[in-house]
């Protein structure tokens, strides 16, 4: 009795006021209304953005998903350039301001789920908070102006949350149908999400408090769910790199540039600067394949993750260093808009800069 009165309690916690809501709501959409109308000029400055803008103009024009008619590719995950694609079936090829105006409207979704977890785990105040804090993050709003897969991967991301809490709360067939879905779409935005169902399905299997038949039910109707999204895409992947291939091509290239004898410990990230024979591929060349086009994407990224794999069995000590630098770089979420102040990649007045880097950091 007491318990359920601590928590009844706790649930019932003091609600924040709705002008604070409204104010904080319309603060958040002000401010990225006065950054859309102050990038209407911007051209896509990163490497990523212009791999994305590629790909999404092959699409609009019937080549596929590939880098130019004939060249089909599987190095990036195929939603974030279809949904850019769709935009510009509407809207006319290149143009960048209505991707950044559909970023807005993905981060509203992301700070109202976010507000559904929080009053479905604690309480509407926690849930408001949360939103709030969503919303407000000049990460998040920074982002919104890019065109870059972060703003719809953490939409996806956290409906995929959601859904995962309403299984484990209502243990319906809707909620986990749902919940697959999330989880697919996010997975054919950043492939860090494909493995997911393989620790998730047998977890549901423990959380949901049901009869053994309901969890098998449940745990089966995410993953099938799940497949629904990416199977047709991983079949296509397959058959084009001749090797299993599920979402990218990415996964071996990127852990190999993270682990090898020329990987720059002060920015990890950028070994695919490296020249030379301290270049990641340079040992594929040594190994008969001078020019790599003998091989495919994928059959390339099976070899990189077998060396990188080697390489880190061999190397404990270093690789446990460079796992810990790499913790803490993963954190350092406010260094591309700091980066791109520096190189001059952004326009912005150096004490707006300042105070929005600070911000960031906070």
């Amino acid at each position: 009795m007491q318990t359920a009165v601590i928590e009844s309690t706790s649930r019932a916690a003091v609600a924040i006021p709705k002008p604070w809501i409204i104010g904080i709501a319309l603060a958040g959409l002000l401010i990225r209304l006065a950054v859309l109308a102050q990038t209407s000029a911007l051209d896509p400055k990163i490497e990523d953005e212009r791999q994305y803008v590629r790909l999404a103009t092959s699409l609009v024009r019937g080549d596929g998903f590939a880098w130019a008619p004939g060249e089909p590719t599987s190095l990036r995950p195929p939603l974030y350039p279809a949904l850019i694609a769709a935009l510009w079936h509407v809207t006319g090829e290149g143009q960048l301001q209505p991707i950044r105006a559909v970023h807005v409207l993905l981060s509203l979704l992301t700070a109202a789920f976010v507000y559904a977890i929080g009053r479905r785990v604690w309480n509407a105040r926690v849930g408001a908070i949360g939103a709030a804090i969503a919303w407000l993050d000049p990460t998040a709003i920074y982002l919104n102006s890019t065109i870059l897969t972060e703003t719809l991967f953490t939409a996806l991301l956290v409906a995929f949350v959601l859904a995962t809490v309403m299984v484990v709360q209502t243990r319906t067939r809707a909620s986990a149908l749902i919940c697959g879905l999330a989880l697919g779409l996010g997975a054919l935005t950043r492939s860090v999400l494909w493995p997911v169902p393989l620790l998730l399905c047998p977890l549901l299997l423990v959380l949901v408090d049901d009869s053994w038949r309901r969890r098998l039910s449940l745990a089966a109707i995410v993953f099938a769910g799940y497949a629904l999204v990416v199977a047709p895409w991983a079949v296509r992947n397959t058959r084009l790199q001749q090797v299993t291939t599920i979402v990218d091509t990415m996964g071996g290239m990127n852990l190999r540039m993270g682990n090898y004898e020329y990987t720059p410990e002060d920015r990890m990230w950028d070994a695919v600067s490296m020249k030379g024979e301290k270049n990641w591929v340079y040992a594929l060349t040594v190994e008969g394949h001078p020019s790599g086009d003998a091989i495919t994407e994928g059959e390339k990224d099976k070899w990189a993750q077998a060396k990188a794999i080697a390489y880190m069995k061999a190397n404990p000590g270093r690789t446990l260093r460079r796992s810990i630098i790499k913790f803490t770089d993963f954190w350092g979420l406010e260094r591309s808009f700091i980066a791109g102040v520096q190189q001059g990649l952004y326009r912005v007045p150096m004490a707006v800069a300042a105070v929005v880097a600070i911000l960031m950091l906070v």
